[in-house]
């Protein structure tokens, strides 16, 4: 399992980080999950897509990839 997901909200943190390292590459998305896990609060998308934009990555990209179903699928088959 690559993220923790503890919550509803932390599944679209989830599924942002999946988006990122589909868009920006995995260093990226491993940067992204660090800055969430080191985040006070809960995990979400939104939150996700905030620390993404601080770090200088597109949001659109990332916010298309989340709105396929390729992001909740590899989520989800992490869940299994």
């Amino acid at each position: 399992v690559q993220n923790p997901i503890l919550s509803a909200a932390s599944v679209g943190a989830a599924e942002a980080v999946v988006a990122v390292q589909r868009t920006a590459g995995p260093d990226a998305a491993y940067d992204l999950h660090r800055r969430l896990l080191e985040t006070p609060g809960r995990a979400s998308a939104q939150a996700a897509l905030e620390l993404a934009g601080a770090a200088g990555l597109n949001i659109a990209k990332i916010e298309a990839a989340m709105n396929g179903t390729q992001a909740s699928e590899a989520v989800r088959a992490q869940k299994l």
